[in-house]
This record gives C-alpha cells, sequence and structure tokens, in this order.
C-alpha cells in the first residue's frame, strides 16, 4: 500500500493507527527493504514543535546548521530537502506536534521530498493520503485450521516460542492461542505482552485471564511492565486530546458491540448536531475506526477491545454505573421491537446486537432485585431467545433463559412475555435432545399462554408439542395439539404460526407416506416463510420438499433441495438450519455412494458443534461413522459411533443401534475375505438382530425409517457364504430348508418372525435361550397380550414349527426357547 500510494504520486503518506498497532514496526521494516531510494528515517515522537521537528530531522539526514531561531533552522532543513528531491523521509510518531509543526511538515511534502509519516493522529494536511492501519486477521473461532493460518496467531506463537515455553504446537495449543487473540483482536503490541506472559502462566491459564479482563495483560508480570504501561499509556494519552464531548461519546460507544453503526450510537447518547464532529475527531484521533460494507454505503465503527476497557478502567465506578444504567434501558428499549419481528432480518440484527444485549441482561440481573429491573432483563431475554431459533442454544443463551424465567415468575411479570422466554428455553432444550424436558417446559409454556393471553405463542407451543408426539409415534397426539395450535391463532391472521403449523402438517403426511399433501404442505409453508421474510423457515421447508423427493428415491432431487436449503440458510444466517440440512445432503449422498459424502458429513457436524446443536452434531457423526464403515475403516467408524451415541431419547439410541449394524457387515466382508465364513455370517446375523429389533411402527418415524432402510439394503447387498448348514433360513424367515426340505412362510407373518430370531439368535449367541416375553415382543411387536395370553401364543407358534419339521431343532428350558448348539444354521439373503 506505501509503494502503490508514493509510485501514485502522493508526497505525504500517512501510516494511521491506534498506539500498539504496529505503525513503526511497518514503517521500520518498509525502509529496510528499500534499494532503490534513499530513505532517512526520524523519530519524531518527543517533538512538540516546529523547532523539535527541524533539529530531530536535520540530524536523522546528517545536515548541519547554525541557525539561531526556529525559522531559520526550518528554512534550512527546507533547503536541504529541495536538494534531496525524490528522496523519502520517513517521520514517525508526529501525533505530538503542534499545528505550526504539522504546517512545516507540509511544507517539507512540497520541497519534492516524499514524507512517510506514523501517526496515532490524522494531521489532516492538504494532499495527504492516509493508510489506516488494521490489526493483524484473528480467526472468528477456535478451528486449529483457521488458527494456524492466522497472522495474529502466527506472531503470537512465535513471540510465546521465544521464551521457550512452547515446545509444541499442537491443536490444543492452537485453540488457545486463537481464542486468546481473538480476544486481543489482532493488537499486536497487546499480542506480543500476552505472549510474555505465557511462559508464567500457560496459554489455557492466560486464556482464562483474559476472559476475565485485557487489563490483565502486563499486570503482574516481571519480564513486561515497561511494555504494558506502554501500551497503556498510548491509549490513556491519545484519550486526554480529546475534547469532553468526544470523550463522553467514546465512553459510551465503549458500552456497544466491537462493531456498531452511528444509528446506534445516537440511540444511545441522544441525536445531536454535534455528534458528526465527535465521530471525526475519534476516527482522527485513531480511538475509533470506520469501515463501509461493501453492499452497502452504511458505514460501521469500531472501537479495539483494548481502547474500549483501557477508556472504561478510567471512568468512576459511579460514573461507570450511570453509563451502564443508560446503556441497559436502552438496550431494553431496542430488545421489545426485535422481539417483535420474526423476520430473518430481525435475527440478524439481534445478532448484531448480542453483545450488548448480554451485558444489559448481565448488568439487570447484577442489581437487587426489583420488578422494574427483572421486566428490564425479561425483555432482553425476549429478544436473546430468537437467537436459539436461528443459530442454536449456547451456555451463555440457556443460562439468560433460565435465570429470566425464574426470575419473572417470583416478580410477577405479565404472562405473555414470560411465555415467550419459556417458548425459548423449550427450544434450547429440544435442540439439545433433551426431549422429555422440553415437554415439560412446552406444557408450561402453553398454560401460560392460555386463555388468548398470548395467541401466537400458544399456537407456536402447541406446534411443538405436535412435532413431539411425531417423534413418539403418537400421530392423534400430534394432530389433536395441531387442531389446538390453528385454533388458537383462529381470527388472528397472524402468518407466522400458519407457517409453522402448515410445516407440522407437511411432516405429519410425510410420516404417513402421503407424499403428494406433504409437498403442498411444504410449499404453503415455503410461500408463508417468504412472505414473513423468515430465511429460517424457508430453508426448513425447501429442506422437507428434499425428504419428500427423498421418499420418492428421487435421491439427486433431494440433493439439488438441499442445496437450495443450505444456500437459502446461509443467506440469512441461518445456522442451525444450514448445518441441519448440510447433514441431510451427506446422508442422501452417502446413500448415493457418492465421494463427496464424507467432505459434507465433516461440514456438517462442525457447522451444529458450532451452533450448540447437541442432536444433529451426534447424529451426523454418528452417520458418518457408518459410511467410513462401508469403507473398511472399522475401527475409527466404532470409535466414532461409540463417542456420537450420547443422547437420551429412545429414538436416537435406536438410530444408532442401526448405524452400528454397519460396522457388523463391514466386519462381515473383513471375515469373508480372511476365509472365516462362520464369522462372517455372525456379524451379518449381529447387524439382522438390529434390524429385526425396530418395530414396524417406529418405522413411521422418518430418521429412523430412512436407517433402517438403509441398513437393510446393505445387509441385502453384502456377499455372505452359504454352505450346506442343516438348517437355511431366508431372508426375515420368508421359507426355511431343514435337512433339504424347503418350507414357505411367506404368509404367516408370525412364524417369519419367530423363526428369524431363533436363526439369528443361535448364530450370534448359540446356546442362548431368549426368554419367552423377548420372543413376545419381537413376534407380536404391535400387541400388548396379558401374560398368560402371550404365553398361550408362543406355545402354539413353537409348536407349529415343531410339526412342520423342526420338533429336534427347537429346544425348550425353564429359561425359554432356542435353536439346538449341535444343530448348523445359515441365513439366505434370498427372498
Amino acid at each position: 500500500a506505501i509503494d502503490a500510494e508514493i509510485s501514485s504520486g502522493s508526497r505525504l503518506v500517512v501510516i494511521l493507527g491506534p498506539g500498539g498497532m504496529g505503525k513503526t514496526r511497518l514503517a521500520r521494516a518498509w525502509t529496510e527493504r528499500q534499494s532503490s531510494r534513499k530513505v532517512s528515517f526520524c523519530s519524531a515522537g518527543a517533538c512538540r514543535n516546529v523547532e523539535d521537528l527541524a533539529l530531530a530531522i536535520g540530524a536523522s539526514i546528517g545536515a548541519t546548521t547554525r541557525a539561531a531561531t526556529s525559522d531559520a533552522l526550518a528554512s534550512d532543513v527546507e533547503r536541504e530537502m529541495r536538494e534531496r528531491s525524490g528522496e523519502v523521509l520517513v517521520l514517525d510518531e508526529i501525533e505530538n506536534a503542534d499545528e505550526g509543526g504539522l504546517v512545516f511538515i507540509g511544507r517539507l511534502a512540497a520541497t519534492g521530498v516524499v514524507i512517510l509519516a506514523t501517526s496515532r493522529v490524522r494531521p489532516r494536511l492538504s494532499g495527504e493520503s492516509v493508510i489506516v492501519l488494521p490489526p493483524l486477521e484473528f480467526p472468528r473461532d477456535d478451528d486449529p485450521a483457521g488458527a494456524r493460518r492466522s497472522s495474529a496467531v502466527q506472531l503470537f506463537l512465535a513471540r510465546a516460542q521465544s521464551g521457550g515455553t512452547l515446545p509444541v504446537i499442537d491443536d490444543d495449543a492452537l485453540r488457545n492461542a486463537a481464542a486468546i487473540v481473538r480476544r486481543l483482536e489482532g493488537l499486536p503490541l497487546a499480542l506480543e505482552l500476552a505472549a510474555s506472559r505465557a511462559s508464567s502462566l500457560g496459554l489455557a491459564r492466560l486464556r482464562l485471564e483474559l476472559d476475565a479482563s485485557i487489563d490483565a495483560v502486563g499486570r503482574g508480570a516481571i519480564d513486561a511492565p515497561i511494555a504494558h504501561r506502554t501500551l497503556e499509556s498510548a491509549v490513556v494519552s491519545s484519550s486526554e486530546r480529546l475534547s469532553a464531548s468526544s470523550l463522553h461519546l467514546l465512553e459510551c460507544g465503549s458500552l456497544l458491540p466491537r462493531e456498531f453503526e452511528l444509528e446506534e450510537l445516537e440511540a444511545l447518547v441522544g441525536a445531536s448536531a454535534g455528534v458528526l464532529d465527535d465521530v471525526r475527531s475519534l476516527v482522527d484521533h485513531s480511538m475509533l475506526s470506520a469501515r463501509q460494507g461493501a453492499a452497502s454505503a452504511t458505514l460501521t465503527f469500531t472501537i479495539h477491545a483494548v481502547v474500549r476497557e483501557v477508556v472504561l478502567g478510567r471512568v468512576t465506578g459511579e460514573r461507570r454505573a450511570a453509563l451502564e444504567a443508560q446503556h441497559a434501558a436502552w438496550r431494553a428499549r431496542q430488545a421489545v421491537s426485535l422481539a417483535d419481528d420474526r423476520s430473518s432480518a430481525g435475527a440478524a440484527r439481534i445478532a448484531r446486537a448480542e453483545e450488548g444485549l448480554m451485558r444489559a441482561w448481565h448488568w439487570a440481573v447484577a442489581r437487587p432485585r426489583s420488578k422494574e429491573v427483572v421486566s428490564l432483563a425479561t425483555d432482553l431475554a425476549r429478544a436473546l431467545g430468537r437467537l436459539v431459533e436461528t443459530f442454536g442454544p449456547s451456555p451463555a443463551l440457556i443460562e439468560v433463559l433460565d435465570r429470566t424465567i425464574a426470575m419473572a415468575k417470583e416478580a410477577g411479570i405479565d404472562r405473555a412475555r414470560r411465555a415467550e422466554v419459556s417458548f425459548y428455553r423449550g427450544l434450547s432444550r429440544l435442540a439439545q435432545s433433551q426431549l422429555a424436558d422440553a415437554k415439560v417446559i412446552y406444557e408450561e409454556t402453553r398454560a401460560l399462554c392460555a386463555g388468548g393471553v398470548n395467541p401466537r405463542f400458544e399456537a407456536m407451543t402447541s406446534c411443538q408439542l405436535a412435532w413431539l408426539a411425531l417423534r413418539e409415534g403418537d400421530a392423534a397426539g400430534g394432530n389433536r395439539a395441531l387442531a389446538e395450535a390453528a385454533a388458537a391463532m383462529r381470527g388472528h391472521g397472524d402468518p407466522a404460526p400458519e407457517m409453522l403449523i402448515a410445516s407440522l402438517q407437511g411432516q405429519c403426511e410425510l410420516q404417513r407416506g402421503r407424499l403428494a399433501s406433504a409437498r403442498r404442505r411444504f410449499e404453503h409453508a415455503r410461500a408463508l416463510a417468504v412472505r414473513v421474510q423468515d430465511g429460517a423457515n424457508e430453508a426448513s421447508a425447501c429442506g422437507f420438499l428434499g425428504a419428500v423427493a427423498f421418499d420418492e428415491g428421487a435421491h439427486r432431487e433431494a440433493v439439488r433441495h438441499y442445496d437450495r436449503a443450505v444456500a437459502i440458510a446461509e443467506a440469512h444466517g441461518a445456522s442451525l438450519m444450514e448445518a441441519i440440512f448440510r447433514g441431510y445432503r451427506a446422508m442422501t449422498l452417502h446413500q448415493l455412494g457418492d465421494a463427496q459424502a464424507e467432505a459434507e458429513y465433516r461440514e456438517a457436524i462442525a457447522r451444529a458443534a458450532r451452533t450448540h446443536s447437541v442432536r444433529f452434531e451426534s447424529l451426523f457423526s454418528g452417520w458418518r461413522g457408518a459410511l467410513l464403515a462401508r469403507e473398511g475403516r472399522i475401527d475409527e467408524a466404532s470409535r466414532m459411533i461409540d463417542a456420537a451415541d450420547g443422547l437420551e431419547d429412545e429414538l436416537a439410541r435406536t438410530i444408532f443401534s442401526l448405524l452400528r449394524g454397519h460396522v457388523d457387515l463391514a466386519r462381515a466382508t473383513e471375515a469373508s475375505r480372511a476365509g472365516e465364513s462362520d464369522e462372517a455370517q455372525r456379524h451379518v446375523a449381529a447387524a439382522c438382530r438390529r434390524l429385526a429389533a425396530v418395530p414396524e411402527r417406529q418405522s413411521a418415524l422418518r430418521e429412523l425409517r430412512n436407517a433402517r432402510q438403509f441398513l437393510e439394503r446393505e445387509i441385502l447387498a453384502s456377499a455372505i457364504p452359504t454352505g450346506t448348514a442343516e438348517l437355511v433360513v431366508g431372508w426375515r424367515g420368508r421359507w426355511l430348508d431343514h435337512q433339504g426340505s424347503r418350507v414357505a412362510l411367506h404368509t404367516r407373518a408370525t412364524l417369519q418372525r419367530l423363526t428369524w430370531e431363533l436363526a439369528l439368535r443361535r448364530i450370534v449367541e448359540p446356546g442362548i435361550a431368549a426368554d419367552p416375553a423377548s420372543l413376545v415382543g419381537v413376534v407380536w411387536p404391535d400387541d400388548r397380550p396379558t401374560a398368560d395370553s402371550a404365553a398361550h401364543r408362543l406355545h402354539v407358534a413353537i409348536s407349529t414349527l415343531r410339526r412342520l419339521g423342526l420338533r429336534e431343532a427347537i429346544v425348550s428350558t425353564a429359561e425359554g426357547y432356542y435353536f439346538a448348539p449341535s444343530l448348523s444354521v445359515q441365513l439366505s439373503l434370498q427372498t
């Protein structure tokens, strides 16, 4: 950038930035690499006036003068500069120069010499070109790969290693380093000071200290107190140059998030004619940086973290309390407006304001309890809850919702607002797969909404209860809840709950296999989402259209729908939906045998983790394990599925059991290649047992049905060895061949299931009896017979098999029934 400005003809180039940004280091580095230009370097930090500057410049260029006055000194230096036309004079730290000194610098630039200056304050001289020096690039999360590429992390680790404290840079070190440099927002001097403390604290402890306060940098450090004072004094000296009104604006702005717009600052301090002048002054003094967005003319302002904390650290306790109270009250007013906006743009505005809303909420809960303060916290929580819906439930958001609902109940806050907080609290439990807790919370929410107190959230809560009922296989309960949702909104004309109702109705139809009807419902939900500008639910509707295509067998069409859902979610910042449908896209590619499936799983898992969606992070990790098993990476697959299998609900546990079936099949393939046919049969039988353990009624649940169908397809495609066993049992017990005598059972479902279960147990656990209760559960999965009835049914079924030629094959003991261990049994995958 310096070379470009000089090449374009600029005679006065100013590198601008706050203290500690590395202006001097950059100027020296540029000076040292010049080979075609003659460059002189002058440290001007102590120069206040023309005389100081003339003497310092003269000394740096080796000029001699006997001038007795400042004017004469200046004239001699100007004359010398004219003789050096085309050379470059670097003036470092000119921010202390008075008006006369700055004018003198301007005159030197007119002599033909190029002036390259560094400053914390913009001089605003005629013809100047300003290069605003940004912080070093720092990672936005703790991902080790991103941290390794970050220039800020590289500087920090290099300085820390120079002290001999970091012999190995592993992923944990990178994650801690990423958090440290993010907290310091890439300020080079702050990074070096922090690195000097790593020798005594280590990275993990240093990260914790910085989480408490940036002031910890250098505090108590033996090897860096002078540097710390330099960093703090740089900010202090810059703030002391400000007018009272500019300093007030800086103090107020320091309570805002890292990036904010002028309207936010004006809303906090009150719009006035002088605000723009004060903002300009702060920018000129490098206390505030301005950036214009690529897609709009809106300016975004930033106060660096170090500047912010030093400024706030110098205000009195009484003054800071007043500023924080002013900020909290304004944030609460803002939250009321944000909470009522159901659009994706509204959610994005909440995300941008999250830091400030959180700060205000923490201020409120730290105050003595009063209804006014709790009311303020409740309004803040109503807005913050929307982030759970769009971006997932972070631990901080869960704390906000849980503590607020308890305080609001105690303080007697009105039911309508408590219902909103309770709704998002339930949603946070859903995302973490705590389904029982979510159901309890939603029942409480519905009670808060009852009687027309909050129709919108009553309808939305009923929709969530309908979804929970569907997951439990309770279609009737789901329909009742949807009817209650529709009744709550009747006559209100609110499209947001109508959109959710349409989506849930589509899911009901999808579960029943009524795909054409499901498609119509999802299209309607999508149209309503577009109408209310809700990108998250538009993405959801598109994703479910992909589910419809998947169930129709049109897998490539399903991928296109998922692509569209991901694109919409990404465009609207709906990161939770983006993670979900990236995962569904990966599952579809997996079943298509597409080589991109694993990369898609990795991305979906990472995004689900960032949105704190425990459920989808676990499920997609399990599915990736199934893919690894298919690729023969058996141990890795097994470890991954085991690590992912921690969800509480029965549906998830059943899905993970089916996913482990892919590991069984991979082990069967391995054994078959080694010529171990009995071992191969045992592993295939283990996979078949997992499949048989899922009743048909549960398979109506789509997630489970997909896992079941995929495992069944993989089993039927497996090449298991067949031989000359005494008893061969066809797929799912549809026929049996005992010593060359074939018996068809395809019209006798009860006998099929019984034969199949006994055959699988014989292969997997030879000689172990199946107790009657477990056999009844497998053979009659949809019935709940009494004990006497169950015993009679099982006795009749066993007797029938014996009459069909298996009299000697079936052993009966006090523990139950099993095929005799002496009987050789094999499976056949022929139907």
